[in-house]
């Protein structure tokens, strides 16, 4: 159950306790920040190695095949007791009724994204086709197999 105190939230499972713009959490001196990054600071961070290669894809709402309109959030002290509390923050003060979690290296976000045509915050992410050949490629080179001069496409 969570109670509201004046724009502080208090969670009676975990002490934790949530401010905006931003959470806080005081667990054992562990503070969860979220930071809506910029349009600008999103291209930044799209030019990490593969980032963008994951993304919104369809709307499940109207179907729509974007392009999407992406909120990116910087998340500091990200945890997996924590995803549930951050994805109740996304929807309820941001209007994000679905997010993804990534990383790049100690980094974390959340990422959710508003469909263009009917306004909905229900998007499904994925990979893009070159991840996942890059993948299908390097899976490829721990693959025990007979015939070491099979290729991938012979194989899948």
């Amino acid at each position: 159950m969570i109670i509201s105190l004046v724009g502080i939230f208090k969670t009676s499972i975990n002490e934790r306790f949530i401010t905006f713009p931003m959470i806080e959490s005081s667990e054992q001196d562990e503070t969860i920040r979220i930071y809506e990054l910029s349009h600008k600071e999103i291209e930044e961070i799209d030019k990490i190695k593969n980032f963008k290669e994951f993304g919104p894809v369809r709307c499940t709402n109207c179907g729509c095949k974007g392009p999407f309109i992406r909120k990116l959030f910087r998340v500091e002290g990200l945890t997996d007791d924590t995803h549930d509390l951050i994805r109740w923050h996304l929807k309820n003060n941001h209007n994000l009724e679905y997010s993804v979690f990534r990383a790049d290296g100690d980094r974390r976000f959340a990422e959710g994204a508003i469909c263009p045509k009917c306004n909905s915050s229900r998007i499904t992410f994925d990979i893009s086709k070159k991840l996942l050949g890059n993948l299908l490629k390097d899976a490829e080179k721990f693959m025990v197999d007979d015939h070491p001069d099979d290729n991938l496409e012979q194989i899948v």
